[in-house]
């Protein structure tokens, strides 16, 4: 879910070039100033056990963000009330996928794909890095036989 925020009200964002992130054990929410420093950028996600998007309709999707946001605290507070006068708006859910095994054939899945980390996260790119490298060392080990290959960077890799 991500809104923008008019910077009035939030001076002491306002000074702010990079961005800000805020985690509790139910949400967390990312902040970030435009780049005329006009507006802040505002993305919150929570975890659910299951599809909860209340499809067009703006005002119930804002309403159920508020309660999963209460334990952020701070000045996070204002800008979550402040959600509920927003214009701006957008809802959409982020799933994730758990499959079985991360290869099948030829195919293996590295970084993003395999890992499915929260877009909260930024780390990305170190997924992408770090699987390569893991599976590439699985290679170099089992040379003639890739399945093997596969299994040793999915056991080395894959949280349980």
């Amino acid at each position: 879910m991500t809104y923008l925020l008019d910077l009035k009200g939030f001076q002491r964002l306002r000074m702010a070039r990079h961005s800000s992130r805020l985690f509790c054990v139910r949400a967390s929410v990312a902040m970030y100033p435009s780049r005329d420093q006009n507006n802040l950028r505002v993305g919150v996600g929570y975890g659910t056990k299951g599809a909860e998007v209340f499809s067009h309709d703006a005002g119930a999707q804002k309403q159920m963000v508020a309660p999963k946001c209460a334990g952020l605290g701070g000045f996070s507070l204002r800008i979550i009330e402040a959600l509920k006068e927003m214009p701006q708006f957008y809802y959409e859910e982020l799933a994730q996928i758990d499959m079985p095994a991360w290869s099948q054939g030829t195919v293996v899945l590295a970084g993003d794909a395999a890992h499915c980390p929260s877009p909260f996260t930024g780390q990305g790119t170190n997924l992408a890095l770090v699987s390569s490298f893991v599976l590439a060392c699985g290679m170099a080990r089992y040379p003639d036989e890739s399945k093997r290959a596969w299994l040793a960077y999915e056991r080395r890799t894959r949280r349980t």
